[in-house]
């Protein structure tokens, strides 16, 4: 089972398009804005919570809490 994932979708959409040998395609971009990296919004406390609440899909994806 391939997941495709939000961060990257559209080269991960075009290794399916590969494998089912349908052209690349790039997708539009909608209601873009501009936000600060997501790790400045999560203080200590809320970092291990979210650790620890969501561990299985955080090794599951290979999510980490990146610095910016």
């Amino acid at each position: 089972t391939n997941l495709i994932g939000m961060e990257n979708i559209e080269a991960q959409l075009n290794v399916v398009l590969d494998t089912i040998g349908v052209p690349h395609i790039v997708l539009p971009r909608y209601n873009v804005s501009i936000h600060n990296h997501y790790s400045t919004y999560y203080n200590d406390t809320l970092r291990l919570k979210v650790e620890t609440m969501y561990a299985s899909d955080i090794a599951e994806f290979g999510f980490s809490f990146d610095a910016p």
